[in-house]
């Protein structure tokens, strides 16, 4: 599924119940542009990314990552940095990066 324009405040809000389900703390999350070029405007969707920076344990990883895998709307991991924490052993240091589409109104 593809978002609609305005929708994206409600994904974000999913996302973040997804952490809350699988136990990961997220630090961070933020649309980002996507970088490329304006496109054209006969182009029906456009690219999202949305970046999060987050703390977990790799089960809970795992989790999380499933359960953006099977959401209603089609989400593409871009990169997925993991990092240890020197702080909490056993926690790892997430970032990541994902794209979405969304339909232009």
């Amino acid at each position: 599924m593809v978002i609609g324009q305005h929708d994206l405040p409600k994904l974000l809000e999913s996302i973040s119940k997804f952490a809350d389900i699988a136990s990961v703390r997220i630090l961070r999350i933020q649309p980002e542009s996507t970088g490329r070029p304006g496109g054209q405007e006969q182009e029906k969707f456009a690219h999202q990314r949305i970046s999060i920076t987050a703390r977990a344990g790799y089960h809970q990883l795992g989790r999380f990552v499933g359960l953006l895998e099977s959401a209603p709307v089609f989400v593409d991991f871009k990169n997925l940095e993991i990092k240890g924490d020197q702080a909490e052993p056993g926690r790892q240091h997430l970032t990541i990066l994902l794209e979405v589409f969304k339909r232009r109104e």
